[in-house]
């Protein structure tokens, strides 16, 4: 059998765990079982909320056994049910577990029929067999597979949902014949241990039945410990013992337990079996030990409260996950993993299935407390990113999300794209959440130019920008598009969101306040702000930051003190017939494009142009992945070389790989761009004029003072009634105004550096010399005595 190895993408998890672990996780992997740590010794589950942490995943085998792992020297234990497909006859040699499936045999005139079957260390044996489908289950009367007890015959179980059973391939746990993936069971045993009221037989009547009493032995021997505790459990249950009176006897148990040095069980084991047999099984004289039968339409007499059963829906249809902010979710086990919040839609959805399998309505209680159950075993689930549109695989690979329920994904290489059903990739979704149509090949991105009010030149930094829109954890430019009224700025922007990120608000009107911001950018991976007049300055501090990537903390509302965290990084959209000064830091991350006026007589109507966009959107979905996988095939091919680095160095990058893929100069549009809006910038600000005259006519050509020294120099050249209304008033504002226009500067000949030496701190600014920082010991423009610090 091949070494198994971890995937190579990810280097902390390429560490191999033991060899002696390589059979059973060989079945695992090959079958998609769920597995998880189990003590060596008693053969109970090592990790808390293991039902919803068991994974078929390599990276948490290796957290668990690799080099490092948390679980280094326990056992593969298989999570059995639909997670891993699978269910277990268990034959228990101690209670004839062999000889009551040999008579099975004899009273059918078959055979078990199991695929796959595996030995256990005391002489028993294992059979897997294929989950049954709904169908299956149905026609057998049942909903699911029950995990029972010597219910049906003397010494063999059942494990199904909820339960579990030790990996075959492991300290005496060989495979017996050949290995074949685990089939359906035969009709007959279907029909004899799945159906949903085992047959009345004498001898399967479980421990505790009719109300027998189970006398403990003095001394409960090695290798009956878990049979023993368990039967008198059930016993307890049975006579209807309050839960508090069996907790009561659990010492005297104890006591008569022959503990070798090797024994795991302890008082908590024994309180544990406890809860789990008050919790799953009725009690009364007229219960066996089976976990339950379905009686009629709408009867719910199998011992499992309303609660219980919405968490049993809720595992069989989904997992359960958080993300690394808190966020707690469940993801369909079927179809794409994308995150459903565990919010009232979720909770109705499971309303819904509640009463499709019993036909009655699961009371709000139920729901209250299976919600909180479910939020609990999320909590203890690893955190993993969910991706808002477009992610990154462990191979390196960008997936981009389809965005409608069935959750299909594009996957992008180097080598090209194609269509999953399924991406490894976690996804989000929300209301504002669109659907792509299924990409098409062959598209040509000229059909998309034309119908958009773009000049030729800017058309290819368009294209790039919208391409590296998909590449996750880079920092994104912000689209700013102006022109005159009636140059189609709404319309253009509209179909550049819906191209790279749709949904049914491609426009969004601006936002008052930051909280505000925050509820407009958090749904969509693009956020497209439409006809905005001016860029007040909290609202180009909340753009510069979602561009590059924001944190948000606040209370949680009615609630406790915890604490809400938001992070997100977004592609920020605007556009506007004129938006005022821009500032600085914005201009850095900015492109912006001067859409052309359109004559009267070339202008179409709006529904015919939307008419035409919709034919277009498949072939143009296709035209966009095509491009996005020649940028990343010329990255990995090395033939990206920037020849000088600008602010948004990772976006130049991209835009310098769509020129390599598609031969344009989208990079050198950029640049030119960016001296230019340094240059707008300067001009629209009422303080760089001033500023750049006094340090001209500094001593030696260079200004170097405190912010406040500054600040007084600038009053005394610009009268009170000249300064406009955003006019520093205090050091601190005159600080930060050079430190938000100093990219400006620098990109228009100037040198701006913060100084601080022991006696003070503040600005030293001057004009470059061909390139090169000014002469050596410069002049320090003097104030009188008094003035400002």
């Amino acid at each position: 059998m091949p070494r198994l190895r971890l995937g190579v993408s990810d280097p902390a998890a390429a560490r191999r765990w033991p060899e002696e672990l390589d059979t059973a996780l060989g079945l695992a992997a090959r079958y998609g079982w769920k597995v998880f740590p189990v003590r060596a010794g008693d053969k109970r589950p090592a990790l808390k909320g293991w039902q919803a942490r068991a994974s078929d995943g390599p990276t948490a085998w290796a957290g668990w056994w690799g080099e490092n792992g948390t679980h280094r020297g326990t056992l593969v234990g298989v999570a059995t049910g639909p997670g891993s497909g699978i269910w277990v006859l268990d034959a228990d040699v101690k209670n004839g577990g062999p000889e009551s499936l040999a008579q099975a045999e004899a009273e059918a005139g078959a055979e078990l029929g199991a695929a796959l079957v595996a030995s256990s260390p005391g002489g028993g044996a294992h059979y897997f067999y294929a989950y049954p489908d709904l169908e299956t289950l149905e026609g057998l009367g049942a909903d699911r597979v029950k995990n029972r007890v010597q219910t049906v015959d003397p010494g063999v179980d059942v494990r199904g949902l909820g339960g579990l059973v030790v990996c075959p391939g492991q300290e005496g746990r060989a495979l017996l014949g050949e290995e074949h993936a685990p089939g359906p069971a035969p009709d007959w045993v279907a029909s004899r241990y799945l159906a949903a009221r085992a047959p009345d037989r004498k001898q399967a009547a479980g421990p505790g039945a009719g109300g027998e009493r189970f006398v403990l032995p003095e001394r409960i021997e090695s290798g009956a410990h878990d049979t023993t505790v368990f039967q008198w459990a059930a016993s307890c249950r049975g006579r209807s013992v309050p839960l508090a009176g069996a907790l009561a006897q659990a010492p005297d148990v104890l006591r008569r337990i022959d503990r070798g040095p090797h024994c795991g069980h302890d008082l908590p084991f024994i309180e544990a079996t406890l809860h789990r047999v008050y919790s799953e099984y009725e009690e009364g004289p007229s219960r066996s030990a089976d976990d339950g039968a379905a009686g009629g339409e709408g009867r719910q007499d199998d011992g499992l409260k309303a609660a219980d059963r919405l968490v049993e829906l809720a595992l069989e249809a989904y997992d359960l996950g958080r993300t690394p902010d808190g966020d707690l979710h469940v993801v369909p086990k079927a179809g794409g993993r994308v995150t459903r919040v565990l919010g009232s839609e979720f909770k109705a959805e499971l309303d819904a299935k509640y009463y499709e399998r019993y036909r009655s309505v699961a009371p709000g209680a139920a729901r209250t407390d299976a919600a909180a159950v479910l939020g609990g075993m999320a909590l203890r689930t690893e955190p993993e990113r969910a991706y808002m549109r477009a992610g990154r695989a462990a191979d390196g690979s960008v997936h981009v999300h389809g965005g409608d329920e069935a959750g299909w994904a594009v996957r992008v290489g180097p080598d090209g794209w194609g269509v999953l059903d399924r991406s490894p990739v976690l996804f989000a979704r929300s209301n504002v959440t669109g659907a792509f149509p299924r990409p098409e090949r062959g598209g040509d991105l000229a059909d998309f130019a034309a119908l958009l009010n773009v000049a030729p030149g800017e058309f290819d930094l368009l294209v790039a920008y919208m391409v590296a829109a998909w590449v996750p954890e880079i920092a994104h430019p912000v689209l700013l598009l102006t022109a005159e009224q009636g140059a189609a700025k709404t319309t253009t922007s509209e179909f550049v969101c819906m191209a790279m990120d749709p949904g049914p608000a491609p426009r969004r009107k601006a936002p008052r306040d930051d909280h505000g911001f925050t509820v407009s950018v958090e749904g969509s991976l693009v956020a497209n702000f439409d006809n905005l007049s001016a860029l007040p300055d909290w609202f180009s501090d909340a753009v510069c930051r979602a561009s590059t990537g924001e944190g948000d903390v606040r209370r949680k509302l009615y609630g406790d003190k915890s604490l809400v965290v938001s992070s997100y990084q977004r592609v920020i959209m605007m556009n506007g017939i004129g938006v005022g000064a821009v500032r600085g830091d914005l201009a850095d991350r900015m492109v912006h494009l001067q859409l052309r006026r359109i004559p009267p007589e070339n202008r179409l109507e709006i529904a015919a142009l939307k008419e035409r966009f919709e034919r277009l959107r498949p072939a143009l979905f296709g035209a966009l992945l095509d491009v996005l996988a020649g940028a990343l095939r010329a990255i990995r091919d090395g033939e990206v070389e920037l020849p000088r680095n600008p602010r948004m160095i990772d976006f130049a990058r991209y835009a310098r790989a769509v020129d390599v893929a598609r031969g344009t100069d989208a990079y050198g549009t950029y640049m030119a761009m960016q001296e230019g809006l340094a240059a707008q910038v300067m001009e629209g600000d009422p303080v760089v004029g001033p500023l750049l005259e006094l340090a001209g006519s500094s001593p030696g050509g260079e200004l170097r003072a405190s912010a406040g020294e500054i600040l007084d120099l600038l009053r005394l050249r610009v009268e009170p009634r000249e300064r406009p209304p955003n006019w520093p008033k205090t050091a601190a504002a005159l600080g930060g105004h050079v430190a938000r226009v100093a990219p400006a500067l620098r990109q228009s000949g100037w040198d701006v550096e913060p100084y601080r030496n022991k006696r003070d701190r503040g600005w030293a600014i001057r004009r470059s010399v061909d390139g090169v920082d000014g002469v050596d010991g410069p002049a320090q423009t003097e104030l009188p005595h008094g003035g400002a610090a």
